[in-house]
C-alpha cells in the first residue's frame, strides 16, 4: 500500500501483480513481468513506493537472465521502468524505505538482505547485509528489521546512507 492508502498491490501465483484502487475497491491494472515454464515468473512479493509511483515485484523471476530479478513498474502506466538482476536466490520480500529512496530485498536460502538505492538515472547500487534466511523485512526511518522465523528480529542501521562495514557501496 502507498503512504496515503490510495493503492494496494498484490502478487499472484498466476504470475501477475494487480494494482487495486482502495477507494473504489476496483482493479486498476494488471502487471505482467517476463515469465517462463513451470515456476518461472511466479511472484511472491510486491512493494509500492510511499509516493505510489513505483511498484516493485519479485519472486521466482529468472526469465532471460539466469538469476532472479526484481522488476520496477510505473504504477500509472504499467510499464517496466527498470529491473535489478544478479540476485543469488529467489526474492521473498520487498520493502521501500519510508523516504522511497531505498529498496530492501529479503532473500531465501541464507542469502540475507540486499539494500538498493535508486538514483535519478535509475541506476542501482547494493549493500549485502547478513547471511540469514529472511521471511520478511520492514523499515523505520533509518533502520531495517528482518524476520527469520525466530522470536528475535535481525536489525541493522543505514545512517546517512552508509552501508555496514564489509558490504558493497551505497552511494
Amino acid at each position: 500500500m502507498d503512504a496515503t492508502g490510495r493503492w494496494l498491490v498484490t502478487a499472484s501465483h498466476d504470475k501477475t501483480a494487480r494494482i487495486w484502487n482502495l477507494a473504489s475497491g476496483q482493479l486498476e491494472r494488471i502487471l505482467r513481468p517476463p515469465i517462463g515454464e513451470d515456476q518461472e515468473g511466479e511472484l511472491y512479493t510486491t512493494a509500492l513506493s510511499p509516493d505510489g509511483k513505483t511498484v516493485a515485484v519479485g519472486g521466482w523471476t529468472r526469465a532471460g537472465t539466469g538469476s532472479p530479478n526484481i522488476y520496477l513498474f510505473d504504477r500509472a502506466t504499467g510499464e517496466i521502468r527498470h529491473h535489478i538482476d544478479g540476485l543469488p536466490h529467489r526474492i521473498g520480500h520487498l520493502a521501500f524505505a519510508p523516504d522511497g529512496t531505498r529498496l530492501a530485498v529479503a532473500l531465501g536460502a541464507g542469502e540475507g538482505i540486499r539494500v538498493y538505492r535508486t538514483s535519478a538515472t535509475g541506476t542501482m547500487a547494493q549493500a549485502a547485509i547478513g547471511s540469514i534466511s529472511t521471511t520478511g523485512i520492514d523499515w523505520s526511518p533509518a533502520v531495517w528489521t528482518a524476520s527469520s522465523g525466530s522470536m528475535t528480529p535481525n536489525c541493522g542501521r543505514l545512517p546517512s546512507g552508509r552501508p555496514p562495514a564489509g558490504s558493497g557501496p551505497l552511494p
